[in-house]
């Protein structure tokens, strides 16, 4: 996989606002609300992740799972997938 192409995907994951995160996430089918995605924003701003690590990954997950709630992480998960994919396809 293009390194140019995974700098770019883990950039754009760590400075996401919250807007920026419900929008992207609608446009693929997963839906948070206004304070969810705040809180998911607010454990990637303490510790950015490289979604391409799955030990990283899943830490992230881990973490936005004991913070908000299981279900909220699986959902971001499937967001993360998502960009796994296309990335892959590039």
């Amino acid at each position: 996989m293009n390194h140019l192409i995974k700098q770019f995907v883990n950039q754009k994951i760590n400075g996401l606002t919250a807007g920026e995160l419900e929008q992207l996430a609608r446009r693929y089918g997963v839906f948070f609300n206004n304070r969810q995605a705040e809180a998911i924003i607010a454990v990637l701003r303490r510790q950015p992740v490289d979604i391409f690590s799955e030990g990283e990954r899943k830490a992230i997950l881990g973490q936005i799972a004991a913070t908000t709630d299981p279900g909220l992480a699986g959902e971001l998960e499937k967001l993360f997938q998502r960009f796994l994919r296309w990335a892959n396809r590039q």
